[in-house]
């Protein structure tokens, strides 16, 4: 029809053109949902597994830290310390002082830490092991290894300096 020089569209034409112009077909939902989930169900795993070791590196993280708190206080207090292994906690102690620790860290729950002594070819369990930290900062060389499940960390760590001179780790 025409009014005034205008053509007015009819009633179906407006409600078709409408309809064709604006949201989605079930289709295209259809499509995005499946890749959305497509691409969680490829990365979710290896996001959960980053959580899962979290524990594990929290735990190396912090046993490194402690092996060089304790160099640093054997150097500044010029005084020799102890690291005390044991199952659940690694220790920093003075060494004319055992009752009172400086340093307590705590290893997470499902981690177990074995320890290598200089000169030796075993793993042994924590279990109330000590090395001395000499007031020069100098401590006799030894590794620990973390494990949780499969995945693992083992450091070896320096004897001048504290720090860890080797790291190797596993996360299946």
């Amino acid at each position: 029809m025409n009014f005034l020089g205008r053509s007015i569209p009819l009633k179906n034409q407006r409600l078709r053109s409408w309809r064709s112009t604006s949201g989605f077909t079930l289709i295209e939902i259809i499509i995005v949902l499946v890749i959305i989930s497509l691409v969680l169900g490829l990365t979710l795993p290896s996001a959960l597994d980053l959580f899962a070791h979290e524990g594990l590196r929290e735990s190396a993280r912090d046993s490194a830290s402690a092996v060089k708190a304790a160099r640093r206080e054997a150097v500044i207090q010029r005084k020799d310390h102890w690291l005390v292994f044991d199952s659940g906690r690694i220790e920093v102690y003075a060494f004319d002082n055992l009752s009172e620790s400086i340093l307590d860290v705590e290893i997470a729950d499902g981690v177990r830490c074995l320890m290598k002594p200089w000169l030796q070819n075993d793993w042994e369990k924590l279990d109330g092991q000590r090395v001395k930290v000499s007031k020069r900062g100098v401590s006799e060389p030894f590794s620990i290894l973390f494990r949780s499940g499969e995945a693992y960390i083992s450091y070896r760590f320096d004897p001048l300096t504290g720090g860890v001179a080797e790291e190797e780790n596993y996360f299946p």
